[in-house]
Parts: C-alpha cells; structure tokens; sequence
C-alpha cells in the first residue's frame, strides 16, 4: 500500500515539477495557480511540498 502513495506522489510532483519548468525566467505564479496548471485544483500545498522535494 505505501509504495502505491509514494507512486502517486511521485507523479504528481513530476507533473509539479513539469508545470514549473514551463514558468519563463523572471515571472512568477502561485502555488495556486502551478497546481490549477498541473490539474491538481485545490492542492497548493502539494505543490510547496513538491518544491520542496525538488531533486
């Protein structure tokens, strides 16, 4: 069971991850707005915690 949320997280920032790449340099957006992007609406903080983890 643990290695299936680990598998999801793992996704989901990867596609935090992707959405903020596409960011050009020297503008900025919200955490809300990287996660209505990455269509994970509502999830902010995931996208705080996926920088966070950013390898």
């Amino acid at each position: 069971m643990k290695r299936d949320v680990q598998a999801v997280r793992s996704e989901k920032y990867r596609r935090i991850w992707a959405t903020v790449a596409r960011i050009p340099y020297g503008k900025v957006a919200t955490y809300g707005q990287i996660a209505r992007l990455a269509g994970l609406g509502g999830h902010a903080r995931m996208v705080g915690y996926a920088l966070h983890a950013t390898p």
